[in-house]
């Protein structure tokens, strides 16, 4: 851990997957498996909540100042306030400290951010519409689906803090918004565009995101799921399970997830299918669930370092790829998966990842 700690320097970030963030998140994930993780847990998630504290107060500011569109950045889960607050969830709630009033106060940011906003031209937009810029190929902005990078990031931290009983007025009004938003943007094949444009959700133009983690039908199937079950909403946990045996429908192709590692590959999905076979005993996930295990165990090469390869790019004539040891995006995210859909016990590592 002095390594780790060594390694990050001095980056304040309150990403969960980089800087002090993942250490953080690392710590709280191994403080409920092993006491002498505690303090380091303790100490990383005081800095965590105030970090958290000052990015709600720049937010509310922006918001003051007349500011109706969104910076994902902000709230997304991989560097946002979507992915910290679910760690400070699962700190508050293991006793690693007392953190009640930031979660409460990244909890008013993102019920806030569920509000109708004004757009370009005086369209009403939802309230996390992204500008036009590298995040939307839309002209006038648009909104991401996705689990890392979109709403439903913070749409499993929303269900995340409901079930841990901190709550804000509207707390509930904009989970159900939120999945509403998420079932309306779904195209009829049960897939979801990489942005949803704002003049209309099924934008001939729109490219299908891939059916991964990070963004497309997974992720979102999950987070729908987790925010159901957290409220009693039937309805939208059935929304989220129909989508998983519409994937499972598919023709493993269609899913355009690239190699076996993690955040946009196989062993990602395998994580999110499996904990939602375990939980629904759905016997159409866990046969999916066997599927992509054999898919990612018949991709190991010996000839790779770390025996599974992340796959950059594949739009190109030639693959490119690489070989890491990583969660996201090399062979400890991949074995961890494989390690969770072949023991019976309840996984506390993906977590961070808003597994749960």
């Amino acid at each position: 851990m002095r390594t780790a700690i060594e390694q990050v320097g001095g980056r304040s970030t309150i990403s969960v997957i980089a800087g002090f963030g993942s250490l953080a998140a690392a710590a709280v994930v191994a403080s409920g498996c092993a006491s002498s993780y505690a303090a380091l847990a303790t100490r990383g998630c005081d800095w965590l909540a105030v970090e958290c504290d000052q990015v709600c107060s720049e937010q509310h500011a922006r918001w003051r100042a007349g500011e109706t569109w969104a910076d994902e950045r902000m709230w997304d889960a991989a560097c946002g306030l979507g992915g910290a607050g679910r760690v400070l969830v699962a700190a508050h709630q293991q006793g690693v400290g007392d953190y009640a009033t930031t979660l409460r106060s990244i909890c008013s940011v993102l019920v806030r951010l569920t509000e109708p906003a004004t757009g370009p031209d005086g369209v009403r937009v939802p309230g996390w519409w992204i500008r036009p810029g590298t995040q939307t190929r839309c002209i006038n902005g648009g909104w991401n689906p996705g689990l890392a990078h979109g709403i439903s990031g913070p749409l499993v931290t929303l269900a995340a803090l409901w079930r841990a009983g901190i709550t804000v007025p509207g707390h509930r009004d904009a989970i159900s918004r939120i999945a509403a938003a998420l079932t309306e943007a779904r195209t009829d094949d049960y897939r979801w565009p990489h942005t949803v444009p704002l003049t209309s959700a099924h934008d001939s133009n729109s490219v299908h995101a891939r059916s991964a983690w990070c963004y497309g039908a997974a992720g979102i199937a999950r987070a729908l799921y987790l925010a159901g079950a957290s409220i009693g909403d039937h309805e939208i946990v059935d929304e989220g399970c129909t989508v998983f045996r519409a994937i499972a429908e598919q023709d493993v192709e269609s899913w355009n997830l690239w190699g076996p590692t993690f955040c946009h590959g196989y062993a990602g999905m395998l994580q999110i299918v499996d904990r939602t076979a375990i939980e629904t005993g759905d016997a159409v996930l866990a046969d999916q669930a066997a599927r992509l295990a054999a898919i990612i165990i018949a991709s190991y090469r010996d000839g790779n370092e770390f025996g599974f390869a992340h796959v950059h790019d594949r739009s190109g004539p030639t693959i490119v790829a690489g070989d890491f040891p990583g969660v996201l995006t090399g062979a400890a995210g991949t074995a961890l998966s494989l390690m969770s859909w072949a023991r019976p016990e309840t996984p506390a590592w993906d977590l961070p990842l808003l597994m749960t």
